[in-house]
């Protein structure tokens, strides 16, 4: 339920001037922030952001001492969460460092959080055209006997299904395309026989070649002890994502299980299934 106070002014349409993160900054006048009672959206140019039966995040926003504490609904059960404060036409958001947590505080140091700057936007025009829903598009799907339903998702160009099966249970498949014609059977049964030839240990082993020492230098909580490269790997149990490129190159998302306090592991592989690079 969104607790959103009117009076704040933080419903509206804005426009993104600044991200910056440890003292780096990019610019940009390109994205929009919508934001509605009920629900809020990214707007990006020639992207679509409506198709099948929901847009956007839900919401809830509680205002304590003149900071709102924003949650923005994933749709797995997790929320981004943010410290937000309204001035007049000026919004800014800081997103916690940890996924699902708040920032420690409020301030500008260098604490590894995102903030984001936005003004509100006062071209009339583009107003008019943010100001209600974008057109809902029909959705694109197909059947597949081991990959289950797959759906298209026009904004990004990707299909997307989750599997069912040994060893990717839960695990979501990303499939990005260059367009939205509908592949043949021999295109998805391809990547079938990938996943069935993608060796989960060898990444497994990769990532911890790769990720161990920065998890033993940075990453250790006060009272833990540091890791072996087992310990490491067997950590790594649950494959979140699968993101499925059309040269055959894949990257694997793993939930991190505490070891990096909630950031994903990826561990790219090229199209012949060789590990590359591991990072978080």
């Amino acid at each position: 339920m969104n607790t959103t106070n009117q009076s704040t002014g933080f419903p509206g349409i804005w426009k993104l001037k600044s991200i910056t993160k440890s003292g780096g900054e990019v610019h940009t006048s390109m994205t929009h922030l919508v934001i509605y009672p009920e629900l809020l959206w990214e707007y990006y140019p020639d992207h679509v952001y409506y198709e099948g039966d929901q847009i956007g995040n839900s919401y809830s926003l509680n205002w304590k001492d003149g900071i709102g504490h924003l949650e923005v609904a994933t749709g797995r059960g997790r929320s981004f969460c943010y410290f937000v404060t309204v001035d007049g036409n000026s919004l800014r958001m800081k997103l916690g460092s940890v996924f699902g947590d708040f920032p420690k505080d409020n301030g500008d140091g260098e604490d590894g959080c995102n903030i984001y700057r936005y003004e509100r936007e006062t071209d009339p025009e583009f107003i008019t055209q943010l100001s209600h829903l974008p057109e809902k598009l029909p959705v694109l799907s197909v059947e597949h006997p081991v990959l289950g339903r797959l759906i298209y998702d026009s904004n990004y160009k990707y299909w997307e299904t989750t599997l069912s099966e040994s060893p990717f249970e839960d695990t979501v498949l990303s499939i990005h395309v260059k367009d939205g014609n509908l592949p043949d059977d021999s295109f998805f049964d391809a990547i079938v026989e990938t996943l069935k030839k993608l060796s989960l240990d060898e990444v497994r082993e990769f990532a911890g070649e790769q990720l161990l020492e920065l998890k033993n230098e940075s990453w250790l909580d006060e009272d833990e002890n540091e890791l072996t490269q087992q310990d490491f790997t067997e950590r790594l149990i649950q494959v979140e994502t699968i993101t499925y490129n059309t040269d055959g190159s894949l990257t694997i998302w793993f939930d991190d299980n505490d070891l990096f306090w909630g950031h994903g592991i990826a561990v790219e592989l090229d199209e012949h299934l060789n590990c590359t690079e591991a990072n978080i």
